[in-house]
């Protein structure tokens, strides 16, 4: 049993590999947390969702320990952003947790994703304003003219699986998120995350095969994204040959000094709001206000 004391300070990396040890050695589903030497009226102002998430299933955190298993981070660094959360690809930005701005490394710290998240936030959206606005005046009649005419009947409507496709769409969900969990998870090593691609390589090969037979819905492509980024994730693990914050492999346990690269951004990516392009930091900051100013008048 863990008390909250004895971790408090370890990284969220340490903490989970920990945790997964533990489990694996006692053959068991979960660890227990106790934090009933705290005072109640403590916990509860600390932790009220947790205490009424944990009351729910009968739980009393005051008294008795709670059941952890470890998570993960669904992205730790991921779509590649400039400093207004800009992309490659026009119009799309992103920010959160999907997103690498360059204030991360291989770790996702709680506060800094709160700060980051915040910061990140605001300038996505004064960015994504004001290409929605550069859009609109430029292409506006194109834009009205696409959305009017988008047709989603007939050949084109959403394919009708049947209840056999739906439970082998379902049951391979499923199948995917064991194998990720599996061959990519907290602790990896080479030979299952070679073992574990190969696998997901044929799952995609007959996830393919499937949409070409039966034509496109929500669930199937779902599926096929999802096997996709997996694939894209377990390939890029198996040539990482170290271990780096929550990217840990046992055949390779330490950090390559050679490998390290900075993760902050000096500049913008290709498809920055055409307004704001091509300037320096504070004539972007500028111009953003400028933006920011006319929309308020």
């Amino acid at each position: 049993m863990l008390r909250r004391s004895c971790y408090h300070g370890w990284s969220a990396k340490t903490v989970a590999r920990s945790i997964q040890d533990q489990m694996m050695k006692r053959g068991e589903s979960h660890v227990l947390l106790d934090v009933s030497h705290e005072s109640a009226s403590k916990i509860m102002r600390h932790f009220p969702n947790i205490a009424a998430q944990c009351q729910q299933s009968g739980i009393d955190i005051t008294r008795q320990p709670i059941p952890v298993v470890p998570a993960q981070h669904y992205m730790c660094g991921g779509v590649q952003t400039g400093l207004l959360a800009e992309t490659n690809l026009a119009g799309l930005f992103a920010c959160g947790e999907v997103a690498c701005t360059g204030l991360h490394g291989a770790n996702r710290l709680a506060s800094n994703s709160l700060l980051e998240g915040l910061v990140f936030a605001n300038r996505a959206v004064e960015a994504s304003v004001c290409h929605a606005e550069y859009a609109l005046k430029h292409a506006g009649s194109a834009l009205h003219h696409a959305a009017m005419s988008a047709d989603f009947v007939g050949s084109k409507a959403p394919a009708v699986l049947s209840a056999a496709s739906s439970e082998w769409i379902a049951a391979t969900r499923k199948e995917l998120t064991s194998l990720m969990w599996a061959n990519a998870g907290i602790v990896r090593n080479t030979a299952d995350m070679q073992k574990g691609l190969v696998c997901l390589g044929t799952l995609c090969q007959e996830v393919r095969s499937l949409v070409k037979s039966t034509g496109v819905t929500t669930a199937l492509t779902e599926l096929q994204n999802l096997a996709t980024v997996g694939e894209l994730i377990m390939a890029s693990a198996v040539q990482r040959k170290e271990s780096r914050g929550l990217h840990y492999c046992v055949d390779f346990p330490f950090v390559a000094q050679d490998q390290c690269h900075p993760t902050s951004r000096s500049g913008f990516g290709a498809r920055a709001p055409a307004s704001v392009k091509d300037k320096s930091s504070s004539q972007k900051s500028r111009e953003l206000s400028r933006l920011r100013s006319q929309r308020e008048e």
